[in-house]
């Protein structure tokens, strides 16, 4: 799964810019793999930046990132849990299981 559209767009990846660990980024550290042990490598060289320097975080850098949890499989895992929830919240609303 490519990086999704939202994300390349202006004003997001700012889970990524602010060091937020979001579920498909999570998901790519736990997959196996290159793209994996890439993406860790990137992670943990950023977390020893300074905050100012970490900061200068550009576009490309955050590409980059998303490329890597792309590779990882991190979208496509989010994707499949986001769709297991839905699917689980409209049976149960069709079966009459929620609480009011």
């Amino acid at each position: 799964m490519p990086v999704p559209r939202w994300f390349r767009s202006r004003g997001h990846g700012c889970g990524l810019r602010t060091r937020k660990k979001a579920y498909p980024v999570l998901a790519a550290l736990s997959a196996l793999g290159p793209a994996r042990a890439q993406l860790r490598a990137v992670m943990v060289a950023d977390d020893r930046l300074r905050d100012e320097d970490r900061a200068r975080s550009d576009d490309e850098d955050l590409a980059q990132v998303g490329d890597l949890v792309a590779e990882a499989g991190g979208y496509q895992q989010a994707a499949r849990e986001a769709r297991r929830l839905v699917q689980g919240s409209l049976a149960a609303l069709d079966n009459g299981r929620f609480h009011t």
